[in-house]
Formats: structure tokens, sequence, C-alpha cells
């Protein structure tokens, strides 16, 4: 039978990048991996997250230049958001075409050829997307009496199709590799959102006259993107990278140190482990995956995070910032492209159990409680002379921060509850549950806000 060790306590613990995964017998034979190495692999992961969500951050900062010249005007922006959201039947497609694979093929060897397949296509689909843009976005068509941006339309929707599957992809390809570069992942998906707002500043996209068009700014994006995936397949077909992936597949991660609950096999051995996962007996066996309390806390704080990021900030902000200016508002959004990957990044050295992630979750609610109380029709805004928008970006900038990290952290311990082999799929479950929990959230957030008397106007 399993037994639960406490959670342990956040503390503050040294790098290990360079630390063989435990039972690796040939690992004091070895040279260690360089810094060198090390670093470039990290690089490369950093490029590979940006192409995670680039397209659709893209689109939205570029909305000032848009809707200047396209016949929806400001109703551009609530057109894509709906078609953001339609996107998400993505995620479904993938899902049920790899049951199918697994189904034809049962040993799965063919998976791994059909997952690199599909993030190739997933990341070739955006550049395809953002060139399409490039050339046709100004173009309109007439539906019945009314003109639309239907080119527009299309390709936004063929973006958005690449970037929510891609949380299914990149996490489970970032599974088979150390928790490093699974931070490296999180911080470069909160990058992307830096990149396509630097590239919106140098082209000066709110400006009646703009250092270079529309169309550029796509081609960019594009580019961008292949950069994206010529990092992927870096990642893929190096020799150090390859093996890291293969010690790293059929070992335990060895930083997570989760305390969770130790399986016993079949010949009453117990192997060490994994956050409710059973590991059978026997090298050779596939491992199975029982979803323990601890991990499935851990995918339920996952949605509940994406919610609170992608429905309640998103939705709300705007709103809870429009007594202030308009300044308080674009300081918090520029704030956040910052602080969100540096949190990421930075936040690795910080090694926090379960029990304090929980924690965070709940302060997290409270931040965002505070961003949610201030959007309220019913609520006058407090200090509005004396301090009130500083504490707005101050409350904004630290939930974005602590969302960041705790996102991040999640996953690294995600993956240090999975069997020898299977952290991939337990990543690709947590890319699941985290975009359902925005589509959740997104969907209650405006059906409250355009349905009902309760918000401020926009």
């Amino acid at each position: 039978r399993s037994r639960l060790h406490p959670w342990p306590a956040a503390r503050w613990m040294p790098l290990a990048t360079d630390r063989p995964p435990p039972g690796d017998e040939a690992a004091e034979t070895r040279p260690r991996r360089t810094v060198c190495t090390t670093s470039f692999t990290y690089g490369l992961f950093l490029v590979f997250g940006v192409g995670s969500w680039l397209t659709v951050n893209g689109l939205f900062t570029e909305l000032p230049l848009l809707v200047a010249r396209l016949p929806e005007g400001w109703r551009l922006g609530s057109v894509l958001a709906v078609t953001v959201q339609l996107a998400n039947v993505g995620p479904l497609v993938y899902y049920g075409a790899r049951r199918l694979v697994l189904w034809l093929d049962p040993t799965g060897a063919r998976e791994e050829w059909a997952t690199a397949g599909a993030t190739y296509g997933v990341l070739l689909l955006g550049a395809a997307s953002m060139l399409g843009l490039a050339a046709y976005w100004p173009e309109t068509m007439w539906l019945g009496s009314v003109e639309h941006s239907v080119p527009l339309i299309l390709f936004s929707f063929s973006a958005a199709l690449a970037d929510c599957t891609s949380s299914l992809l990149f996490w489970r390809f970032a599974g088979g590799f150390q928790p490093l570069h699974v931070s490296a992942l999180a911080a470069g998906e909160g990058l992307s959102g830096a990149v396509a707002s630097g590239l919106a500043w140098m082209q000066g996209a709110a400006r009646v006259e703009p250092n270079f068009s529309a169309g550029a700014y796509f081609a960019l994006l594009a580019a961008a993107m292949g950069a994206s995936c010529v990092a992927y397949h870096a990642l893929r077909i190096a020799g150090p990278l390859r093996a890291e992936r293969r010690r790293w597949s059929l070992a335990v991660a060895p930083s997570v140190e989760l305390g969770l609950p130790i399986a016993a096999g079949a010949n009453g051995h117990e192997h060490t482990g994994h956050g409710g996962c059973s590991l059978p007996d026997g090298g050779d066996e596939v491992a199975t995956m029982s979803w323990g309390p601890d991990v499935i806390a851990l995918l339920v704080l996952q949605a509940w995070l994406n919610a609170l990021q992608n429905g309640v900030s998103v939705s709300c902000l705007g709103l809870a910032a429009k007594p202030y200016g308009r300044d308080t508002y674009q300081l918090a959004q520029a704030i956040a492209l910052f602080i969100d990957p540096l949190a990421a990044a930075l936040g690795f050295r910080l090694h926090a159990g379960p029990g304090a992630l929980l924690l965070l979750a709940v302060c997290l609610g409270g931040l965002y409680g505070y961003i949610v109380l201030l959007s309220l029709e019913v609520v006058t805004a407090p200090l509005l002379l004396s301090g009130g928008s500083a504490l707005l970006v101050a409350v904004s900038s630290v939930g974005r921060a602590l969302t960041a990290y705790t996102k991040m952290r999640s996953n690294v311990l995600l993956q240090g509850a999975a069997p020898p082999g299977r952290a991939g799929t337990l990543l690709m479950w947590s890319g699941i549950v985290m975009q359902s929990g925005a589509f959740a959230g997104s969907v209650v957030m405006y059906v409250l806000i355009n349905f009902t008397e309760l918000f401020r106007s926009g």
C-alpha cells in the first residue's frame, strides 16, 4: 500500500542543472555538461516557447492600427476574442487524433513521430497564417449588405488554432528534459507577449503614421515563428540533447523532492516516486499513471490560475483602471509583459512544494478579487487622488508575477510526479487543463460583463 509523506515547505536551494538523473550508473564516467551547453539549450527553449502565443498576442497588439482601416472598427477586438475561443477546437482535434494513433498502434511506437509532426505543423501553421495576414489583412468581402474583414478573421482563426494546440504539444515535449528547461519554456511562453509588444512599439502602431506597415509587422511575426520552429528542430536532433532526453525519460526528475506516494511493485519492492503514480515492476513494462489526489490538485491549480489570468485579469483590468485613467492600464500591461517571463525564469531557484503553491493560489484569489471589485459598477474607486492608481498597478503586477511562478513550478512538480517515461504525457494533460481553465474563465467573464449590469461599461 502506498503511503503519503508531508509536503515539503518552500525553501531556497542551489541550481543543479548539471546533476545527472538518479539511477544513471554511467553518470560518473561521463563528462559533466558545460555551462555553455546548458545555456545554449536554455536559449533554444526560450526561442521555442516564444512561438506558443506569439501570433495571438501580435494580433491584439496591432489592433490600434487595424481598426483604423477595417470596417469593423473597434468591434474587431471582440470579434477576434470570439475567434480565438472558437480555435479551442484545435486541442480537441489533436487529442482525438492522438487516441486514434494509439488505437492503431497500441505499442506507441508511432506516437512520438506523430507528436513531432504535429508540433512542426503547429509552428508552420502559425508562420503561414502570419504570412497570409501580411499579404491580405486589408482585404474585405461583402456578406449580404455588410462588409467584413473575412481574410483577416480566417487567418486569425488558423493562427489561434496553432497557439491553442501548442499548449498541449510544447509542454509534452518539455517533459523529456530536465526541470530547468521546463522553466525555460514557461519563460519563453511569457516572453511571447513582450516580443509582440516590442515589435509594435518599434512600429509605432498607435501613431497616425507608423514606422512600417501592418503587413511588415505580420511578416516579422512569421519570421519569429520560423525561428521558433528552427529552435524546436535543434532541440530534437542535437546529439547531446537527444541523449539528455533518453536519460530523463528513463529516470526520476531529481530536484522536485515531492515526498509523494511510494508505490509497491508486484514483487513487494517499492519504487520511489511520484504523486499518486504507480511504477510497475520490470524495466520493459510501460508505466501506467494512477491519478492520485496530489496530481489532481496540481492540475486543478493550473486550471484555476489560467482562469484567473486569462478570464479575470484580461477582462476586468481595463474596467478596474478606467476611473484612474488610461495611463494606469497601459502601465499595468507594460509591467506584466516583462514580469511574466522574469518570474518564470528567476523563480526556478525557489523550490516551493505543492502546499506552498496552494497557499499562493489562495493569495492570488484575493489579488484578482481586488481587481474584480474595482471593476464593479456599484464600487467607487478608492484613493483616486492619493495612490489608488499605484496600488492597482502593484496588485496587478504582483498577481501576474505570482501566477507565472506558480504555473511554472506546478509544471515542474508534475514532471516529477510522473513515472519514468511518462512526464510528457502528464505535462500534456497540464496543457489541456490550462487551456480549459482559460476558456472557462474567458466565457464566464464575457457573459457576466456583456449580459449583466454588474460591471462598469467599457
